[in-house]
């Protein structure tokens, strides 16, 4: 059922224009226009994995970008951004060549149609479908822009791409539906599909809203249901070994024997105890699971060999599928007084967002929505015109777990067709952390980041931007793409870049 719900939206997106209908047949294209840029800096302190600290590595990425713009009877458009950028790899554990090699990556982050309805004018509904940049927050330039670059299960937040400086946006595949009153109130309806972040393809259905009240304050607000049909659910949502959280005697234990573990070797002190049982039962139960029996029989073993009540016992599993909810804002109080046009648009304007990265609770990983809330608050200093922007932001995310995907994207189990299962767990069984044991007051370092940036144009068409940060950047290396793990664990671990841009 889900499989034909899935093939019915994309089906959607394909017949989406199949409706424009023009007793004159117009078509307008637009000359290209191009961008060129170069950017540079460097990492002056990153950490790599749980504890793999490199400093003063160079960065360096350059690019180009073709738009092109098409648009028939005034009312269907099409829209394409086409290009690639040469890169390095960044910090890499392994010391092949590969890592020092210069690599070029072809992309097409833009290929979209959109249809309006109604007035051309005003329209009463626009329609978007394919690959298209999204952006709610309209003044952020590093931080924020939840909705689309975090997941709840787990709990991280990215920013960042292939490049550094200004990645102020999410790229979509789906579907948009957009409505807009004038200047005071617009919302999109979002039928998207996940291509990120392993298990890819899963749907997404996203509500977003947005409202001007008087001429100095804008709000917005939208919730998400992430993953809310999967492709396969046994990839999303598995219900395997390792994935269990169970109740046993009226305690709630994971069927990780590494959590205990781990934990153990951190001096948990009047929990040692219940960590040493813990231990002791999810090594029982794996072994049962290993040797051929279902999860929920091995619970019927152990509670007569333990002498619990029979059937007292239950388990449930750790889910992907989400809902998320997000609030934004801007505040600029320019026109509440006459600065006799000494300050440029951007200056003085105050803007955050506040996000829930999953409404639902789950025992022992997930138990506090305060941690899985990630904050923003950003700051346009007056440069009086000096300069395009000049913006600070900081950001709160309260996780006590590694801003880390990989255990749900390496990590993953495999299924018996033998492709990879991922799992919805923070990366607290792995590596070093698996080694030293995992304490979640180690992962407070982090909860703050903070970011600059600043643009000035030099002449038209030719732009210089500085961004300083420490923020969610992950790296990029060969083959493997996207690093898991990121980079900056504190506010002192921080980078500069350096972009200069043209275009025509």
């Amino acid at each position: 059922m889900k499989r034909t719900l899935t093939a019915a939206a994309l089906a959607c997106i394909c017949l989406t224009f199949t409706a424009a209908r023009a007793a004159e047949d117009t078509i307008v294209v637009s000359r290209p226009s191009f961008t060129v840029f170069h950017e540079f800096g460097s990492i002056q302190h990153g950490t790599d994995f749980e504890e793999r600290s490199f400093n003063d590595y160079f960065l360096q990425r350059s690019g180009v970008w073709m738009n092109l713009k098409a648009v028939r009877n005034e009312r269907l458009t099409l829209n394409a951004t086409i290009g690639g950028i040469y890169w390095n790899p960044t910090f890499n554990e392994n010391s092949s060549s590969e890592n020092v090699l210069r690599y070029f990556a072809a992309s097409a982050p833009r290929m979209s149609g959109t249809y309006v309805f109604g007035e051309v004018s005003s329209p009463s509904l626009t329609v978007e479908a394919g690959i298209f940049p999204y952006k709610y927050n309209d003044y952020t330039h590093n931080l924020g822009e939840y909705m689309f670059r975090t997941t709840a299960y787990p709990t991280q937040v990215f920013n960042g791409g292939l490049t550094w400086v200004d990645v102020n946006r999410a790229s979509v595949t789906g579907l948009r539906f957009s409505q807009q009153f004038g200047d005071i109130f617009s919302h999109d309806l979002m039928v998207t599909f996940e291509t990120d972040q392993l298990p890819i393809y899963d749907l997404n259905l996203t509500y977003m809203a947005k409202a001007k009240i008087g001429k100095t304050l804008k709000i917005g607000g939208g919730v998400q249901l992430a993953r809310v049909i999967p492709i396969s659910d046994e990839l999303t949502n598995p219900d395997i070994l390792y994935n269990h959280y169970f109740k046993f005697n009226d305690t709630t234990y994971i069927d990780n024997a590494d959590y205990y573990t781990n934990r153990l070797k951190n001096k948990p002190g009047n929990d040692s105890l219940q960590f040493e049982r813990g231990n002791t039962l999810t090594t029982q139960l794996s072994n049962m699971v290993q040797g051929g029996m279902s999860f929920q029989d091995a619970l019927d073993s152990l509670e007569r060999s333990e002498g619990v009540a029979a059937g007292s016992s239950s388990y449930d599993h750790y889910n992907a599928t989400s809902s998320k909810a997000v609030a934004s804002f801007s505040f600029d109080p320019k026109p509440l007084f006459n600065d006799g046009g000494i300050l440029g648009p951007n200056d003085l304007v105050v803007y955050g967002e506040a996000a829930l990265l999953g409404i639902k609770n789950y025992p022992i990983l997930y138990e506090n929505r305060l941690e899985r809330t990630v904050a923003m608050l950003g700051f346009n200093l007056p440069t009086f015109r000096q300069l395009e922007v000049l913006a600070f932001e900081v950001e709160w995310f309260g996780s006590k777990q590694p801003n880390s995907s990989m255990a749900s994207q390496q990590q993953a189990g495999k299924t018996t067709e033998s492709y990879l299962q991922p799992v919805p767990q923070p990366s607290i069984f792995s590596g070093q952390l698996g080694t030293h044991g995992y304490n979640p007051e180690d992962w407070t370092k982090d909860n703050i980041k903070w970011s600059a940036f600043a643009r000035r144009q030099l002449v038209k068409g030719l732009n210089l931007d500085v961004q300083v940060a420490s923020d969610n950047a992950r790296g990029w290396v060969y083959p493997s793409g996207r690093r898991y793990w990121a980079y900056f664990r504190d506010p002192s671990d921080w980078y500069w870049m350096v972009k200069l841009s043209a275009s025509i």
